[in-house]
Protein backbone atom coordinates (compact mmCIF):
# COMPACT_ATOMS: atom_id res chain seq x y z
CA UNK A 1 0.00 0.00 0.00
CA UNK A 2 1.25 3.39 -1.06
CA UNK A 3 1.51 6.66 1.17
CA UNK A 4 -1.30 8.23 -0.47
CA UNK A 5 -3.70 5.08 0.36
CA UNK A 6 -2.39 4.67 4.07
CA UNK A 7 -3.28 8.32 4.48
CA UNK A 8 -7.03 7.83 3.06
CA UNK A 9 -7.31 4.52 5.09
CA UNK A 10 -6.17 6.39 8.53
CA UNK A 11 -8.34 9.47 7.46
CA UNK A 12 -11.46 7.27 6.98
CA UNK A 13 -10.78 5.59 10.05
CA UNK A 14 -10.58 8.87 12.22
CA UNK A 15 -13.69 10.46 10.62
CA UNK A 16 -15.70 7.07 11.63
CA UNK A 17 -14.54 7.53 15.20
CA UNK A 18 -15.39 11.19 15.69
CA UNK A 19 -19.14 10.94 14.11
CA UNK A 20 -19.45 7.64 16.50
CA UNK A 21 -18.90 9.73 19.57
CA UNK A 22 -20.66 13.09 18.38
CA UNK A 23 -24.31 13.86 19.94
CA UNK A 24 -27.12 15.59 17.85
CA UNK A 25 -26.25 18.75 19.73
CA UNK A 26 -22.61 18.85 18.07
CA UNK A 27 -24.51 19.32 14.71
CA UNK A 28 -25.94 22.63 15.49
CA UNK A 29 -23.07 24.79 14.74
CA UNK A 30 -22.57 22.99 11.33
CA UNK A 31 -25.85 23.73 10.36
CA UNK A 32 -25.72 27.07 11.67
CA UNK A 33 -22.61 27.48 9.36
CA UNK A 34 -24.21 26.26 6.86
CA UNK A 35 -27.01 28.75 7.30
CA UNK A 36 -25.21 31.58 7.10
CA UNK A 37 -22.28 30.49 4.18
CA UNK A 38 -25.67 30.15 2.14
CA UNK A 39 -27.05 33.31 2.82
CA UNK A 40 -23.17 34.75 2.50
CA UNK A 41 -23.33 33.35 -0.90
CA UNK A 42 -26.65 34.42 -1.66
CA UNK A 43 -28.11 31.32 -2.70
CA UNK A 44 -26.90 31.85 -6.40
CA UNK A 45 -28.89 28.76 -8.01
CA UNK A 46 -30.67 28.23 -11.44
CA UNK A 47 -34.01 27.36 -11.78
CA UNK A 48 -33.60 23.33 -11.48
CA UNK A 49 -32.45 23.77 -8.13
CA UNK A 50 -35.77 26.03 -7.26
CA UNK A 51 -37.48 22.96 -8.46
CA UNK A 52 -40.09 22.91 -10.93
CA UNK A 53 -43.22 21.96 -9.07
CA UNK A 54 -42.75 24.78 -6.41
CA UNK A 55 -42.50 27.17 -9.06
CA UNK A 56 -45.83 25.95 -10.81
CA UNK A 57 -47.53 26.04 -7.13
CA UNK A 58 -46.23 30.13 -6.59
CA UNK A 59 -47.37 30.49 -10.67
CA UNK A 60 -50.91 28.92 -10.08
CA UNK A 61 -50.90 30.75 -5.91
CA UNK A 62 -50.30 33.91 -7.76
CA UNK A 63 -52.81 33.71 -10.63
CA UNK A 64 -55.22 33.07 -8.50
CA UNK A 65 -54.62 35.96 -5.64
CA UNK A 66 -53.20 38.67 -7.83
CA UNK A 67 -50.37 39.80 -5.59
CA UNK A 68 -46.85 38.96 -4.01
CA UNK A 69 -46.85 37.57 -1.23
CA UNK A 70 -43.67 37.58 -0.13
CA UNK A 71 -39.30 38.09 -2.25
CA UNK A 72 -39.41 34.37 -1.28
CA UNK A 73 -42.82 33.74 -3.95
CA UNK A 74 -41.49 36.78 -6.17
CA UNK A 75 -38.51 35.18 -6.75
CA UNK A 76 -40.22 31.34 -7.62
CA UNK A 77 -42.67 33.99 -9.91
CA UNK A 78 -39.14 35.63 -11.57
CA UNK A 79 -37.47 32.55 -12.47
CA UNK A 80 -40.82 30.59 -13.62
CA UNK A 81 -42.83 33.92 -15.55
CA UNK A 82 -41.69 32.30 -18.90
CA UNK A 83 -43.12 28.79 -17.68
CA UNK A 84 -46.66 27.60 -18.82
CA UNK A 85 -48.74 27.00 -15.85
CA UNK A 86 -52.21 26.38 -16.90
CA UNK A 87 -53.67 23.84 -19.46
CA UNK A 88 -54.99 27.07 -21.31
CA UNK A 89 -51.10 27.58 -21.83
CA UNK A 90 -50.94 31.02 -20.01
CA UNK A 91 -47.49 32.59 -19.08
CA UNK A 92 -47.07 34.84 -16.51
CA UNK A 93 -45.34 37.37 -18.61
CA UNK A 94 -47.83 37.20 -21.00
CA UNK A 95 -50.33 38.85 -18.59
CA UNK A 96 -50.48 42.35 -18.47
CA UNK A 97 -51.85 43.35 -15.10
CA UNK A 98 -49.86 40.17 -13.30
CA UNK A 99 -46.41 40.82 -15.29
CA UNK A 100 -47.14 44.60 -13.91
CA UNK A 101 -47.56 44.00 -10.93
CA UNK A 102 -44.79 41.37 -9.99
CA UNK A 103 -42.05 44.56 -11.12
CA UNK A 104 -43.87 46.70 -9.26
CA UNK A 105 -43.18 44.58 -6.23
CA UNK A 106 -39.92 44.22 -6.40
CA UNK A 107 -39.26 47.64 -7.27
CA UNK A 108 -40.34 48.49 -3.99
CA UNK A 109 -37.92 46.19 -2.02
CA UNK A 110 -34.58 46.72 -4.75
CA UNK A 111 -33.30 48.18 -1.16
CA UNK A 112 -32.89 44.67 -0.45
CA UNK A 113 -30.04 44.03 -2.61
CA UNK A 114 -29.48 40.30 -1.72
CA UNK A 115 -32.85 39.25 -2.05
CA UNK A 116 -33.74 41.77 -5.39
CA UNK A 117 -30.60 40.02 -6.50
CA UNK A 118 -31.96 36.34 -6.38
CA UNK A 119 -35.26 37.60 -8.46
CA UNK A 120 -33.42 39.96 -10.56
CA UNK A 121 -31.51 36.96 -11.79
CA UNK A 122 -34.79 35.01 -12.54
CA UNK A 123 -35.91 38.08 -14.44
CA UNK A 124 -32.39 38.16 -16.39
CA UNK A 125 -33.16 34.42 -17.48
CA UNK A 126 -36.36 35.38 -18.80
CA UNK A 127 -35.42 38.41 -20.67
CA UNK A 128 -32.99 36.32 -22.58
CA UNK A 129 -35.19 33.12 -23.37
CA UNK A 130 -38.56 34.90 -24.05
CA UNK A 131 -38.49 35.57 -27.52
CA UNK A 132 -40.55 38.82 -28.37
CA UNK A 133 -40.58 38.07 -32.06
CA UNK A 134 -41.65 34.61 -31.76
CA UNK A 135 -44.72 33.38 -33.66
CA UNK A 136 -46.21 31.70 -30.31
CA UNK A 137 -46.32 35.40 -28.09
CA UNK A 138 -49.66 35.54 -26.98
CA UNK A 139 -51.31 38.70 -25.10
CA UNK A 140 -49.06 41.38 -23.64
CA UNK A 141 -46.20 39.19 -24.24
CA UNK A 142 -44.12 41.45 -26.23
CA UNK A 143 -44.98 44.82 -24.29
CA UNK A 144 -44.23 43.20 -21.06
CA UNK A 145 -40.97 41.93 -22.23
CA UNK A 146 -39.82 45.87 -23.19
CA UNK A 147 -40.99 46.33 -19.95
CA UNK A 148 -38.84 43.71 -18.38
CA UNK A 149 -36.21 45.73 -20.61
CA UNK A 150 -36.53 48.99 -18.85
CA UNK A 151 -36.55 47.19 -15.30
CA UNK A 152 -33.29 45.17 -15.74
CA UNK A 153 -31.93 48.96 -17.07
CA UNK A 154 -33.12 50.57 -14.31
CA UNK A 155 -32.17 47.80 -11.47
CA UNK A 156 -28.62 46.90 -13.07
CA UNK A 157 -27.42 49.03 -10.26
CA UNK A 158 -28.75 47.91 -7.19
CA UNK A 159 -26.86 44.33 -7.95
CA UNK A 160 -23.73 45.33 -5.70
CA UNK A 161 -23.28 44.95 -2.04
CA UNK A 162 -20.43 45.25 0.67
CA UNK A 163 -20.32 41.93 1.08
CA UNK A 164 -20.37 39.03 -1.79
CA UNK A 165 -20.67 39.88 -5.61
CA UNK A 166 -21.43 36.98 -7.43
CA UNK A 167 -19.96 36.46 -10.46
CA UNK A 168 -22.75 37.43 -12.70
CA UNK A 169 -22.89 40.53 -11.25
CA UNK A 170 -19.43 41.16 -12.72
CA UNK A 171 -19.72 39.74 -15.64
CA UNK A 172 -23.07 41.78 -16.59
CA UNK A 173 -21.92 45.37 -15.79
CA UNK A 174 -18.95 44.84 -17.61
CA UNK A 175 -21.06 44.32 -20.39
CA UNK A 176 -23.81 46.79 -19.47
CA UNK A 177 -24.29 46.95 -23.45
CA UNK A 178 -26.06 43.80 -23.69
CA UNK A 179 -28.96 45.71 -21.66
CA UNK A 180 -29.00 48.64 -24.48
CA UNK A 181 -31.24 48.97 -27.10
CA UNK A 182 -29.48 46.86 -29.71
CA UNK A 183 -27.16 45.24 -27.58
CA UNK A 184 -25.30 43.01 -30.17
CA UNK A 185 -24.18 46.16 -32.01
CA UNK A 186 -21.50 45.94 -29.96
CA UNK A 187 -19.86 42.76 -31.24
CA UNK A 188 -18.52 42.71 -34.85
CA UNK A 189 -18.96 38.87 -35.49
CA UNK A 190 -14.97 38.20 -35.47
CA UNK A 191 -13.57 35.31 -33.75
CA UNK A 192 -12.71 37.89 -30.81
CA UNK A 193 -16.37 38.67 -30.24
CA UNK A 194 -17.55 35.13 -30.47
CA UNK A 195 -14.81 34.66 -27.51
CA UNK A 196 -16.39 37.56 -25.77
CA UNK A 197 -20.18 36.27 -26.16
CA UNK A 198 -19.20 32.63 -25.49
CA UNK A 199 -17.34 34.03 -22.07
CA UNK A 200 -20.29 35.68 -20.68
CA UNK A 201 -23.03 33.74 -22.32
CA UNK A 202 -21.93 30.75 -19.40
CA UNK A 203 -22.42 33.07 -16.69
CA UNK A 204 -25.23 34.78 -17.34
CA UNK A 205 -27.36 31.43 -18.98
CA UNK A 206 -27.87 33.04 -22.44
CA UNK A 207 -28.62 29.77 -24.53
CA UNK A 208 -28.08 29.39 -28.31
CA UNK A 209 -31.35 29.87 -28.94
CA UNK A 210 -31.64 32.66 -27.42
CA UNK A 211 -32.80 35.93 -29.76
CA UNK A 212 -29.74 37.82 -28.32
CA UNK A 213 -27.95 35.15 -30.41
CA UNK A 214 -30.32 35.36 -33.05
CA UNK A 215 -29.86 38.80 -33.71
CA UNK A 216 -26.03 38.59 -33.27
CA UNK A 217 -25.80 35.99 -36.08
CA UNK A 218 -28.02 37.70 -38.52
CA UNK A 219 -27.19 41.00 -37.89
CA UNK A 220 -23.79 40.70 -38.77
CA UNK A 221 -24.43 38.26 -41.50
CA UNK A 222 -26.75 40.79 -43.54
CA UNK A 223 -24.36 43.14 -42.95
CA UNK A 224 -21.80 40.76 -45.20
CA UNK A 225 -24.43 39.77 -47.50
CA UNK A 226 -24.98 43.96 -48.09
CA UNK A 227 -21.57 44.35 -48.95
CA UNK A 228 -20.17 44.18 -52.75
CA UNK A 229 -19.29 41.15 -54.37
CA UNK A 230 -15.33 41.33 -53.86
CA UNK A 231 -15.79 42.47 -50.44
CA UNK A 232 -17.99 39.95 -49.67
CA UNK A 233 -16.45 37.21 -51.05
CA UNK A 234 -13.50 38.15 -48.06
CA UNK A 235 -15.65 38.15 -45.35
CA UNK A 236 -17.67 35.30 -46.17
CA UNK A 237 -15.36 32.91 -44.02
CA UNK A 238 -16.42 35.61 -41.01
CA UNK A 239 -20.08 34.79 -41.86
CA UNK A 240 -19.11 30.81 -41.70
CA UNK A 241 -17.33 31.54 -38.41
CA UNK A 242 -20.39 32.14 -36.92
CA UNK A 243 -22.48 29.59 -37.87
CA UNK A 244 -20.12 26.97 -37.00
CA UNK A 245 -20.10 28.70 -33.70
CA UNK A 246 -24.12 28.55 -33.64
CA UNK A 247 -25.43 25.87 -36.14
CA UNK A 248 -28.27 26.39 -34.56
CA UNK A 249 -28.96 28.93 -37.20
CA UNK A 250 -27.36 27.47 -40.19
CA UNK A 251 -30.10 26.45 -41.73
CA UNK A 252 -31.71 29.95 -42.30
CA UNK A 253 -28.28 31.55 -43.06
CA UNK A 254 -26.70 29.40 -45.04
CA UNK A 255 -29.06 29.19 -47.64
CA UNK A 256 -28.42 33.11 -47.89
CA UNK A 257 -24.94 33.42 -47.97
CA UNK A 258 -25.24 30.43 -51.22
CA UNK A 259 -28.19 33.02 -53.07
CA UNK A 260 -25.42 35.44 -52.84
CA UNK A 261 -22.27 34.52 -53.56
CA UNK A 262 -24.13 32.30 -56.78
CA UNK A 263 -25.71 36.04 -57.53
CA UNK A 264 -22.12 37.32 -58.02
CA UNK A 265 -20.91 38.24 -61.53
CA UNK A 266 -17.96 36.99 -61.21
CA UNK A 267 -17.42 34.15 -58.65
CA UNK A 268 -14.33 32.71 -57.43
CA UNK A 269 -14.67 29.31 -55.36
CA UNK A 270 -14.69 29.23 -51.97
CA UNK A 271 -13.06 25.66 -51.07
CA UNK A 272 -14.40 26.84 -47.37
CA UNK A 273 -18.09 27.42 -48.48
CA UNK A 274 -18.20 24.52 -50.59
CA UNK A 275 -16.93 22.13 -47.68
CA UNK A 276 -18.88 23.96 -45.30
CA UNK A 277 -22.22 23.39 -47.57
CA UNK A 278 -21.32 19.65 -47.92
CA UNK A 279 -20.68 19.02 -44.48
CA UNK A 280 -24.23 21.12 -43.45
CA UNK A 281 -26.64 19.18 -46.42
CA UNK A 282 -24.73 16.55 -48.11
CA UNK A 283 -23.22 16.45 -51.28
CA UNK A 284 -25.59 18.01 -53.82
CA UNK A 285 -25.11 15.36 -56.20
CA UNK A 286 -26.81 13.07 -54.12
CA UNK A 287 -30.66 12.59 -55.34
CA UNK A 288 -31.69 12.06 -51.72
CA UNK A 289 -30.00 15.37 -50.76
CA UNK A 290 -32.34 17.83 -52.40
CA UNK A 291 -34.65 18.31 -50.19
CA UNK A 292 -31.67 19.71 -47.44
CA UNK A 293 -30.56 22.15 -49.87
CA UNK A 294 -32.61 25.67 -48.79
CA UNK A 295 -31.04 28.07 -51.59
CA UNK A 296 -32.02 28.27 -55.09
CA UNK A 297 -30.88 25.62 -58.19
CA UNK A 298 -28.42 28.26 -58.86
CA UNK A 299 -26.57 28.31 -55.78
CA UNK A 300 -26.66 24.31 -55.53
CA UNK A 301 -25.08 24.04 -59.22
CA UNK A 302 -22.60 26.59 -58.16
CA UNK A 303 -21.13 24.06 -54.99
CA UNK A 304 -22.13 21.20 -57.37
CA UNK A 305 -19.63 22.58 -59.69
CA UNK A 306 -17.16 23.39 -57.46
CA UNK A 307 -17.34 19.99 -56.29
CA UNK A 308 -16.27 18.56 -59.55
CA UNK A 309 -13.42 20.77 -59.73
CA UNK A 310 -12.03 20.10 -56.54
CA UNK A 311 -12.70 16.03 -57.20
CA UNK A 312 -11.13 16.06 -60.74
CA UNK A 313 -8.48 17.81 -59.24
CA UNK A 314 -7.89 16.00 -56.52
CA UNK A 315 -8.04 12.22 -58.34
CA UNK A 316 -5.31 13.54 -60.70
CA UNK A 317 -2.76 14.51 -57.70
CA UNK A 318 -4.03 12.49 -55.27
CA UNK A 319 -3.71 8.86 -57.24
CA UNK A 320 -1.09 10.20 -59.97
CA UNK A 321 2.08 7.28 -59.42
CA UNK A 322 5.10 8.49 -57.90
CA UNK A 323 7.24 11.63 -59.45
CA UNK A 324 4.73 12.03 -62.02
CA UNK A 325 2.66 15.42 -62.67
CA UNK A 326 -0.84 15.07 -63.93
CA UNK A 327 -1.44 19.10 -63.58
CA UNK A 328 -2.14 19.28 -67.51
CA UNK A 329 -4.77 16.91 -67.34
CA UNK A 330 -6.37 18.31 -63.84
CA UNK A 331 -6.28 22.00 -65.33
CA UNK A 332 -7.64 20.59 -68.86
CA UNK A 333 -10.60 18.96 -67.69
CA UNK A 334 -11.54 22.04 -64.85
CA UNK A 335 -11.65 23.94 -67.84
CA UNK A 336 -14.82 21.43 -69.13
CA UNK A 337 -15.98 21.26 -65.52
CA UNK A 338 -19.31 23.12 -65.49
CA UNK A 339 -20.37 20.92 -68.59
CA UNK A 340 -20.39 17.61 -66.84
CA UNK A 341 -24.03 15.71 -66.64
CA UNK A 342 -22.24 13.62 -64.44
CA UNK A 343 -18.76 11.80 -63.15
CA UNK A 344 -17.94 8.83 -61.19
CA UNK A 345 -14.47 6.74 -60.12
CA UNK A 346 -13.49 3.87 -60.58
CA UNK A 347 -10.88 3.15 -58.44
CA UNK A 348 -8.25 -0.08 -57.35
CA UNK A 349 -7.84 -1.34 -53.97
CA UNK A 350 -5.20 0.70 -53.48
CA UNK A 351 -7.98 3.62 -52.77
CA UNK A 352 -9.66 1.75 -50.33
CA UNK A 353 -6.38 1.00 -47.76
CA UNK A 354 -7.86 2.25 -44.26
CA UNK A 355 -4.73 3.69 -43.22
CA UNK A 356 -4.09 6.37 -45.37
CA UNK A 357 -6.40 9.20 -44.53
CA UNK A 358 -6.10 10.99 -47.88
CA UNK A 359 -7.67 8.59 -49.81
CA UNK A 360 -9.82 7.95 -47.14
CA UNK A 361 -10.85 11.73 -47.49
CA UNK A 362 -11.22 11.84 -51.16
CA UNK A 363 -13.62 8.79 -50.50
CA UNK A 364 -15.88 10.89 -48.39
CA UNK A 365 -15.81 13.68 -50.39
CA UNK A 366 -16.94 12.18 -53.75
CA UNK A 367 -19.44 10.18 -51.91
CA UNK A 368 -22.19 8.62 -54.41
CA UNK A 369 -19.48 8.28 -56.96
CA UNK A 370 -17.41 5.75 -56.34
CA UNK A 371 -17.00 2.09 -57.20
CA UNK A 372 -14.72 -0.65 -56.73
CA UNK A 373 -13.03 -1.21 -59.86
CA UNK A 374 -12.35 -5.21 -60.10
CA UNK A 375 -8.80 -5.52 -62.08
CA UNK A 376 -6.04 -7.08 -61.13
CA UNK A 377 -4.03 -4.00 -61.20
CA UNK A 378 -4.38 -2.36 -57.46
CA UNK A 379 -2.99 0.76 -58.79
CA UNK A 380 -5.49 1.65 -61.23
CA UNK A 381 -7.77 4.19 -60.83
CA UNK A 382 -10.17 6.14 -63.39
CA UNK A 383 -12.43 8.60 -63.58
CA UNK A 384 -15.44 8.81 -65.80
CA UNK A 385 -16.53 11.97 -67.08
CA UNK A 386 -19.64 12.32 -68.66
CA UNK A 387 -20.53 14.92 -71.13
CA UNK A 388 -23.72 15.01 -73.52
CA UNK A 389 -21.35 14.18 -76.43
CA UNK A 390 -18.59 11.99 -74.76
CA UNK A 391 -18.27 9.77 -72.14
CA UNK A 392 -14.62 9.86 -71.59
CA UNK A 393 -12.20 7.38 -68.96
CA UNK A 394 -9.17 8.62 -67.85
CA UNK A 395 -7.02 6.68 -65.91
CA UNK A 396 -4.49 8.12 -63.14
CA UNK A 397 -1.54 7.12 -65.00
CA UNK A 398 0.23 8.78 -67.53
CA UNK A 399 0.90 5.54 -69.57
CA UNK A 400 -2.48 5.41 -69.98
CA UNK A 401 -4.42 6.82 -72.52
CA UNK A 402 -8.25 8.50 -72.57
CA UNK A 403 -11.22 6.97 -74.17
CA UNK A 404 -13.75 8.85 -75.73
CA UNK A 405 -17.23 7.02 -75.76
CA UNK A 406 -19.69 8.63 -78.56
CA UNK A 407 -22.67 8.71 -76.92
CA UNK A 408 -24.96 8.65 -80.16
CA UNK A 409 -23.94 5.03 -80.48
CA UNK A 410 -25.32 4.27 -77.13
CA UNK A 411 -24.05 3.91 -73.48
CA UNK A 412 -21.26 1.40 -72.87
CA UNK A 413 -21.40 -1.88 -71.41
CA UNK A 414 -19.68 -1.07 -68.22
CA UNK A 415 -22.30 1.41 -66.72
CA UNK A 416 -24.32 0.71 -64.42
CA UNK A 417 -26.34 3.83 -64.30
CA UNK A 418 -26.11 7.40 -65.31
CA UNK A 419 -25.42 10.74 -64.04
CA UNK A 420 -25.50 11.80 -59.97
CA UNK A 421 -26.26 8.65 -58.71
CA UNK A 422 -25.35 5.65 -57.01
CA UNK A 423 -23.69 3.49 -58.33
CA UNK A 424 -22.82 0.00 -57.42
CA UNK A 425 -19.61 -2.66 -58.06
CA UNK A 426 -18.00 -1.85 -61.18
CA UNK A 427 -17.40 -5.40 -63.09
CA UNK A 428 -15.38 -3.68 -66.32
CA UNK A 429 -13.74 -7.08 -67.82
CA UNK A 430 -11.65 -5.16 -70.95
CA UNK A 431 -14.45 -1.99 -70.80
CA UNK A 432 -12.23 0.25 -69.42
CA UNK A 433 -9.84 -0.64 -72.14
CA UNK A 434 -11.57 0.69 -74.92
CA UNK A 435 -12.90 -2.40 -76.20
CA UNK A 436 -16.63 -2.88 -75.74
CA UNK A 437 -18.04 -5.17 -78.01
CA UNK A 438 -21.58 -3.20 -78.56
CA UNK A 439 -19.27 -0.04 -78.84
CA UNK A 440 -15.34 0.60 -79.43
CA UNK A 441 -14.02 3.24 -78.31
CA UNK A 442 -11.72 5.59 -79.52
CA UNK A 443 -7.80 6.22 -77.77
CA UNK A 444 -6.53 9.35 -77.34
CA UNK A 445 -2.76 9.66 -76.60
CA UNK A 446 -1.96 12.50 -73.95
CA UNK A 447 1.32 13.22 -76.35
CA UNK A 448 2.48 16.86 -78.24
CA UNK A 449 2.63 17.16 -81.38
CA UNK A 450 4.90 19.57 -83.11
CA UNK A 451 2.59 22.62 -83.61
CA UNK A 452 -0.33 21.26 -81.19
CA UNK A 453 -0.57 19.27 -77.84
CA UNK A 454 -2.75 16.98 -76.51
CA UNK A 455 -5.11 19.93 -75.32
CA UNK A 456 -5.25 21.00 -79.04
CA UNK A 457 -6.64 17.54 -80.08
CA UNK A 458 -8.59 16.89 -76.82
CA UNK A 459 -10.51 20.62 -77.39
CA UNK A 460 -11.07 20.06 -81.02
CA UNK A 461 -12.83 16.07 -80.02
CA UNK A 462 -15.12 18.14 -77.61
CA UNK A 463 -15.91 21.49 -78.87
CA UNK A 464 -15.75 24.93 -77.12
CA UNK A 465 -18.84 25.92 -74.89
CA UNK A 466 -19.24 29.18 -73.12
CA UNK A 467 -18.55 27.42 -69.46
CA UNK A 468 -15.06 26.18 -71.12
CA UNK A 469 -14.50 29.78 -71.90
CA UNK A 470 -15.16 31.35 -68.98
CA UNK A 471 -13.14 29.14 -66.94
CA UNK A 472 -10.31 29.49 -69.78
CA UNK A 473 -10.42 33.69 -69.31
CA UNK A 474 -10.83 33.04 -65.58
CA UNK A 475 -7.81 31.01 -65.18
CA UNK A 476 -5.93 32.36 -67.63
CA UNK A 477 -6.25 36.04 -66.87
CA UNK A 478 -7.94 37.20 -70.09
CA UNK A 479 -10.85 39.09 -71.83
CA UNK A 480 -13.69 37.87 -74.82
CA UNK A 481 -15.18 40.16 -76.60
CA UNK A 482 -17.15 40.37 -80.22
CA UNK A 483 -16.49 42.43 -82.91
CA UNK A 484 -16.73 43.01 -86.31
CA UNK A 485 -17.59 39.26 -87.10
CA UNK A 486 -14.95 38.12 -84.91
CA UNK A 487 -14.39 36.64 -80.99
CA UNK A 488 -11.56 37.40 -79.25
CA UNK A 489 -9.77 36.28 -76.50
CA UNK A 490 -6.80 38.61 -75.48
CA UNK A 491 -4.45 37.97 -72.37
CA UNK A 492 -4.49 40.72 -69.95
CA UNK A 493 -0.22 40.94 -70.49
CA UNK A 494 -1.07 40.91 -74.28
CA UNK A 495 1.67 37.85 -74.89
CA UNK A 496 1.14 34.71 -76.30
CA UNK A 497 0.05 31.71 -74.35
CA UNK A 498 2.41 28.76 -73.77
CA UNK A 499 2.09 26.00 -76.69
CA UNK A 500 -0.27 23.82 -73.92
CA UNK A 501 -2.41 26.73 -73.12
CA UNK A 502 -2.73 28.42 -76.54
CA UNK A 503 -3.20 24.85 -78.03
CA UNK A 504 -6.89 24.51 -76.27
CA UNK A 505 -7.50 27.91 -78.09
CA UNK A 506 -6.35 26.63 -81.64
CA UNK A 507 -8.34 23.32 -81.06
CA UNK A 508 -11.28 25.72 -80.71
CA UNK A 509 -10.59 27.33 -83.41
CA UNK A 510 -8.71 30.51 -82.33
CA UNK A 511 -5.84 31.94 -84.70
CA UNK A 512 -3.35 34.14 -82.43
CA UNK A 513 -3.04 38.05 -83.97
CA UNK A 514 0.23 39.40 -83.07
CA UNK A 515 -0.59 42.80 -84.85
CA UNK A 516 -3.82 42.42 -82.07
CA UNK A 517 -1.63 40.94 -79.30
CA UNK A 518 -4.61 38.26 -79.18
CA UNK A 519 -6.34 34.99 -80.31
CA UNK A 520 -9.60 35.75 -82.46
CA UNK A 521 -11.48 33.02 -85.07
CA UNK A 522 -14.75 34.16 -87.21
CA UNK A 523 -18.41 33.60 -85.68
CA UNK A 524 -19.21 31.79 -88.21
CA UNK A 525 -16.70 29.07 -87.92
Amino acid sequence: MNTLNKLADSMARMSRIALSTMRASDLLPIQHEREQLIAWLGSEVDMDALGEDRILTALRHFAEAGFVRDLRQARLLCYGCTQVYSEQGERLIENLKLFTTLLAYLTQHQERTRAFRKCYRGLLNAYFAYDPDADSVLGSGRSNWASLHTFLQNGADRLASDGHTPQWVRVLSKNKGLLGTVPWDDYRGGAADIDRIEGFRFELNIGVDSWFIRSFVQSHIERILSLADAKFQDEVNDALLLLDQYPFHTSRMLGKLLDRYSACKIKTPSDTLRDFAVAQWGAPWIVHNESNWLCSQAAREMIANWGKNYLVHEFFHLFAPDGADNSRRAAFWNLYSEDLQGMYFALGSDAFDFNNRDFLKFRTDAKGLVVRLNDSKHNLHAVILQFEKFHIVEFSQQINVAYFYDTAQGTPEFYLSKGWVNVGALSVGNALKGNTQSQPARPMQHSDEKHLSWEGRFAQELGRSDNARQHFCEHHNASYSEAAGKAWIKPSDQQRYAKEVGSVLQGWGYTWSPEANGYFRSLNY
